[in-house]
């Protein structure tokens, strides 16, 4: 099942998501990072 959110902190969530599946370049992450890997 694929939950699709829209916006704000659905947005945020899927992203979050999706950085603890395939990692990221930072360990810690700020708005513009998190903002750069949800267009990623």
């Amino acid at each position: 099942m694929k939950v699709i959110l829209f916006g704000g902190t659905g947005m945020v969530g899927q992203t979050m998501l999706r950085i603890a599946k395939k990692g990221f370049s930072k360990k810690l992450l700020e708005n513009p990072d998190i903002n750069a890997a949800s267009v990623s």
